[in-house]
């Protein structure tokens, strides 16, 4: 990530190692937060990685790991301007986050340009126009599903078919853009067994973007 900031012009990039993924380790906070405070902008890239999430382990909690929300809060409260990069392939709380910053992203596992990739996204070089894959969780999730049963529908449900628990962090299929767009189902009918519809998106803001959108069928 610091590694794409910095080859975009006219950034000047100060990165400090704030804490690790998955410990209580606080040694790191006070370079972290200094360098928030003096920037314009501080960027936090935090998440989970294959020490807490894989095919080989399931997890206890779908929280944020507590020092790198701690360490996030504590810079919040100096750099309002702050925006997190999530990182992980599954869902994490970030509830604070979503209630306290002015923009996330989302970025899973984005592999060996990821870096480059985000600088773009971030700085307004490239107009993001991804959607959620899954649906983000709030914590207590996980005490109210048991995880031994498969059915789909047992106590709050399982996926946006049958998810009718408390009011998502983020649902699935939510995505922003640097624009907006508007949408119109102009006609529908049959072929068979099979519905038809036609769509009509408009681009109503002022920057260029290709919209993603899907049709569920529920």
């Amino acid at each position: 990530m610091a590694e794409g900031l910095s080859n975009v012009q006219g950034l000047e990039v100060t990165f400090e190692y704030g804490c690790a993924i998955n410990d209580s380790n606080t040694a790191g906070f006070a370079a972290a937060i200094e360098a928030a405070l003096v920037a314009d902008y501080a960027i936090f890239v935090g998440g989970i990685d294959n020490s807490i999430e894989s095919e080989g382990g399931d997890r206890i909690s779908i929280e944020m790991p507590a020092t790198q929300l701690q360490l996030l809060q504590e810079i919040q409260k100096v750099q309002p301007n702050t925006v997190l990069v999530v990182v992980g392939g599954s869902s994490v709380d970030i509830s604070w986050a979503a209630q306290h910053l002015p923009a996330i992203v989302y970025a899973f596992y984005p592999s060996e340009e990821g870096g480059n990739a985000l600088a773009d996204i971030i700085t307004g070089e490239y107009n993001p126009s991804g959607r959620l894959s899954i649906t983000l969780y709030p914590s207590a999730y996980v005490d109210q599903i048991n995880m031994g049963d498969m059915n789909m529908r047992d106590g709050p449900g399982r996926t946006y078919r049958f998810y009718t628990g408390d009011a998502a962090v983020y649902p699935f299929g939510f995505g922003l853009s640097y624009t907006s767009f508007e949408y119109s189902i102009v006609a529908t009918g049959t072929a068979g067994s099979m519905f038809t519809y036609k769509y009509v998106v408009w681009m109503v803001g002022c920057r260029c973007c290709v919209d993603l959108f899907a049709v569920l069928m529920i």
